[in-house]
């Protein structure tokens, strides 16, 4: 039977289209998506009058590190047009939303760098000094990229931040994950994996997961199971912050971290897990 998947996030639409549901797909694994966050726009006018130069002088360049922030854009007004924007962009999924714009970039880059840090140090290797930067935010972007930019272009490097968005939990999350297990039976021994894309999205689901999971806890941690669900999960992250969020503040042993944002890179974390303990199970059956 094909291991099934957790996906806390909204899916692509249609379906099919689902870069991280379609790599997984073809990997015999059986993803599920559902939605725990949603997003709320903010500033849309203003980032429309910004690009158009009427709001505090030109924009060189724009970043963005999410879709969310292309919502935004796609948001700005007919009247905006994005086709002469350089845009900087953490991943290849983030480059596609850009690339269905009403009138699209036609200067992309980053895109390989899978992590704002990464992107960052790009843009700080790639933009002249005496550009201006607008890097688009939602309400819980960490620093870390603003920071290196700054410091990597100096005085005369110019980066300006606006809060296109903010995120929040959506609304019966608990019923929902009910719903969405409705008809699925569990068979002892089996185990699914739970996919986190945001420290936000973990604080907000935690509570209704454990009514239907169990989750490994840490050495040492103060709760020593994490959910009582008939249901075994293993725990995957999408990078790094997201893992040490997981590990640190929620207690859970984190299974898989994926380097980068892709389906790619998540399923290509979960089968070295799999390889990873099947070769364990072997030695120990050889000692």
């Amino acid at each position: 039977m094909a291991q099934r998947v957790l996906l806390l996030r909204t899916p692509a639409s249609p379906p099919e289209t689902d870069p991280y549901e379609a790599a997984l797909t073809r990997a015999s694994f059986r993803p599920l998506s559902l939605p725990v966050l949603e997003t709320v726009l903010e500033n849309v006018d203003r980032l429309s009058r910004i690009i158009r130069g009427e709001d505090e002088g030109r924009v060189d360049a724009v970043i963005v590190t999410s879709a969310r922030a292309v919502d935004a854009c796609a948001n700005a007004g007919v009247d905006t047009d994005w086709r002469a924007v350089r845009f900087y962009v953490v991943g290849h999924a983030t480059a596609a939303a850009l690339a269905r714009l009403r009138t699209p970039p036609q200067d992309v880059r980053g895109m390989e760098c899978g992590t704002a840090e990464r992107l960052a140090r790009y843009i700080v290797g790639d933009a002249r000094r005496e550009e201006r930067l607008l890097y688009l935010t939602g309400d819980k972007n960490r620093e870390t990229l603003a920071r290196v930019v700054r410091e990597g272009l100096g005085e005369e490097g110019v980066l300006r931040e606006l809060r296109v968005y903010a995120t929040r939990g959506v609304g019966d999350f608990e019923g929902r994950l009910s719903r969405a297990l409705e008809g699925e039976t569990v068979e002892d021994g089996e185990r699914w994996w739970i996919v986190f894309f945001a420290p936000s999205a973990a604080a907000h689901a935690m509570p209704a997961l454990r009514a239907h999971f169990s989750m490994a806890a840490r050495e040492g941690w103060r709760d020593d199971g994490l959910g009582r669900g008939r249901a075994q999960a293993r725990v995957a992250a999408i990078g790094g912050t997201t893992g040490d969020y997981l590990s640190e503040h929620v207690g859970l042993i984190v299974d898989a971290v994926a380097e980068r944002p892709s389906g790619e890179s998540l399923t290509a974390a979960l089968i070295q897990h799999s390889l990873d303990n099947g070769q364990h199970r072997q030695r120990s059956k050889m000692n």
